[in-house]
């Protein structure tokens, strides 16, 4: 079985290099790596031509065009042939049994499930520095991440899975491309289409190492009260924008999956279509309602105060 490992890079000359060791180092070896590039202005496609040339077959450079990290994903997804994909963000460093560890996964789920379901099978990370010292054994502990409680609803309003992390299979892939352009993220559309139509397993183990930088476009930031207080400096506005961003996100997948859905998701989704109209209390009504909720008492009274 090959695995596609998509990886997207956009000035990535920093880590770039070290990442594609990492992998091209993994004990399972069936892979293919392909790149796509978001318009870099540095080096990156130069080392990414060095790795090609290197390794024929196993490191392909797919096209380049100016994109952000959704859309080059995005892009991505609609390139790869492969029944099993993998997600490779341009500086972390994998473990070697990353590959083989999640494979293990998710033949069990595919076993139990059967090979028509869509699937997704994410795990944990370590989180570290730019020089890869460790600051967290667990990215899930460390940001305060509840991976239990996957309902449809709380993927809603919050992911708690790192595309970087992910393992997806080809009828996932299908169910959800192309990726609409009100999607947040690559990863958490994949996550909320695996909930509504197939199955999520999480392997609870760290299998990659999480690079935290002043570059990251979404970064592994530590749950607590200094963490809620850069939020608000930011500014309420712009926090409900976040949020707000969520709500299109799971409107969009209403207008492309409507009258395809589960009974469940189906009904929250069409009262959800009017959710902006809602009055300040109703809106309230609606989180508890439907367990529309965050993980830890933090996040959701800033959910609560902040709507």
């Amino acid at each position: 079985m090959t695995v596609q490992i998509l990886l997207a890079t956009y000035n990535s000359e920093k880590y770039l290099a070290q990442q594609l060791d990492s992998i091209l180092a993994q004990e399972f070896q069936e892979f293919e790596i392909l790149i796509r590039d978001g318009g870099s202005t540095d080096s990156t496609l130069e080392i990414i031509r060095e790795f090609c040339q290197k390794y024929p077959g196993k490191v392909t450079f797919a096209e380049a065009g100016k994109a952000g990290a959704c859309q080059n994903f995005s892009r991505l997804l609609e390139l790869s042939t492969a029944q099993i994909v993998m997600f490779s963000d341009h500086d972390d460093v994998w473990m070697p049994d990353k590959i083989s560890r999640t494979l293990e996964c998710y033949r069990k789920a595919e076993k139990k499930h059967g090979k028509e379901t869509p699937i997704l099978v994410f795990t944990d990370s370590k989180v570290v520095d730019e020089e890869l010292n460790v600051l967290a054994e667990s990215m899930f502990r460390h940001q305060h991440l509840d991976t239990r409680k996957l309902t449809f609803p709380r993927l809603t309003v919050q992911n708690v899975a790192s595309g970087n992390s992910m393992l997806i299979n080809r009828r996932l892939i299908e169910k959800s491309t192309p990726i609409p352009g009100k999607a947040v993220m690559h990863d958490h559309y994949l996550m909320l289409t695996a909930c509504a139509f197939g199955k999520i397993e999480l392997l609870n183990r760290s299998t990659l190492l999480y690079r935290q930088h002043r570059k990251n476009v979404l970064g592994a930031q530590n749950y607590g009260v200094r963490y809620f207080g850069n939020l608000l400096k930011s500014g309420r506005e712009k926090i409900r924008s976040r949020f707000m961003q969520n709500i299109a996100q799971a409107e969009e997948f209403y207008h492309i999956h409507h009258g395809k859905l589960p009974p469940e998701t189906e009904e929250f989704l069409a009262e959800l279509m009017t959710f902006r109209e809602k009055n300040f209390f109703s809106k309230r009504l609606f989180l508890l309602r439907y367990g529309m909720l965050k993980s830890g008492f933090l996040r959701n009274l800033g959910m609560f105060i902040i709507i």
